[in-house]
């Protein structure tokens, strides 16, 4: 159990959310990022460059200046009022996977493993 869940509860519930907090951790990057997209649940991240040179321009992943209700509140009062934000995540999601795949692919094949 992670914290009291199970693997499978945790990917339930995180499933079942509309949106899930994606703080930094000990990186500016967390786990729960990447879970979050996984499941198709959008996740909120912290406003930072580093998601800018990790994802490039563009990158439907919303961002917070300060990690205040008021802040995250409006954020998805904006992303609700929008009905096709999930489908948009998704579709970048699987594209951003399929390059890197791919991207990955072309090294292993020229003999650059990195």
């Amino acid at each position: 159990p992670i914290h009291g869940l199970r693997i499978g509860e945790y990917k339930s519930i995180l499933s079942q959310s509309r949106f899930t907090f994606a703080p930094e951790g000990v990186h500016v990057e967390s786990y729960r990022l990447s879970e979050a997209l996984e499941v198709s649940s959008i996740p909120i991240v912290s406003c930072d460059d580093y998601f800018q040179g990790l994802f490039g321009e563009g990158h439907p992943i919303p961002c917070v200046n300060i990690w205040s209700w008021s802040e995250l509140d409006a954020l998805m009062n904006e992303i609700e009022g929008t009905g096709s934000y999930t489908l948009q995540v998704q579709e970048w999601w699987s594209g951003y996977k399929g390059n890197l795949r791919d991207r990955f692919k072309r090294l292993f094949d020229q003999g650059l493993v990195l």
